[in-house]
């Protein structure tokens, strides 16, 4: 069994970690600022998840079903002028991706959350536009992990000719 850390390098694994091919990849800079570091360090969300893959797979699963209502949300919110809820949403993001390790969504929420509180009208919509970069960021490296995974499945799946 083979765990990849960002740079595709085998990390080490023992006997106790889950057959699972956690590979991160570069993902397209969606908007020409991004750092092209992962957007989710799957290793570290695996530690966090004391090595039970079901579990973090779950936690990812969560993630990209509801995080589109909440920038759903955070657009309505803006139109609305209401900072209370922003920075709720904010909030809730920021712990989310402190879970997930998704450090580049944490520093956006948290950069949201401090212009909510601020009610800083000027910055809010900007740092909107990068959470949200972030966050697709973060579910495009979900379905990567989704169809690596998979291709790991069938790969380990088909027969050995000799």
């Amino acid at each position: 069994m083979k765990l990849y850390t960002a740079d595709s390098a085998p990390m080490v694994a023992d006997e106790t970690t889950p057959t699972f091919a956690l590979l991160t990849t570069d993902i397209a800079d969606l908007s020409g600022d991004l750092p092209l570091a992962p957007s989710i360090d799957m290793p570290t969300l695996l530690d966090r998840c004391l090595g039970n893959v079901e579990f973090a797979q779950l936690l990812l699963e969560e993630f990209q079903s509801s995080v589109p209502q909440q920038l759903a949300g955070l657009a309505r919110y803006t139109m609305d002028e209401n900072g209370s809820a922003i920075r709720e949403t904010a909030h809730s993001l920021r712990g989310i991706a402190c879970t997930l390790a998704a450090e580049g969504l944490r520093q956006a929420a948290t950069d949201l959350e401090t212009a909510a509180i601020a009610d800083d009208w000027k910055m809010i919509p900007q740092r909107i536009d990068r959470l949200h970069q972030e966050a697709l960021r973060c579910l495009a490296e979900i379905s990567h992990q989704r169809l690596v995974a998979k291709a790991a499945d069938f790969a380990n799946a088909q027969p050995r000719q000799a």
